[in-house]
């Protein structure tokens, strides 16, 4: 199982909320960032999340008022490659070198 954070940004009266596949840099992020009108409620961000393919792990906790949630991926491929922007039930070690070779400092999961 492998889990993501997504973010939740407020700009003005709505909300942009983005999964990111590195939890070192908040700009390298899986799907462009879905906007949400009006207040941001946990029904909100569960069905924002939804609507990429995730849910949140992370449903005990005040994942509003913190501005960040754990999620995961709702389908079997769960490890992300940014290179060929695709899911995989795990990556090889060629897709992890390529990876760590055009993003240094990343950590892999896989």
């Amino acid at each position: 199982m492998c889990y993501y954070t997504t973010t939740i940004c407020k700009d003005g009266d709505r909300h942009q909320v983005v999964t990111h596949w590195d939890d070192h840099d908040p700009n390298r992020f899986i799907y462009a960032p879905v906007t949400v009108t009006g207040e941001m409620t946990e029904q909100k961000l569960a069905e924002a999340v939804a609507s990429q393919g995730f849910r949140i792990v992370s449903n005990q906790s005040d994942n509003i008022g913190r501005g960040w949630a754990i999620v995961e991926r709702r389908q079997r491929h769960r490890f992300y490659d940014p290179i060929s922007r695709d899911w995989y039930s795990s990556l090889s070690n060629d897709q992890k070198n390529a990876i760590a070779a055009k993003y240094p400092g990343v950590d892999i999961l896989g």
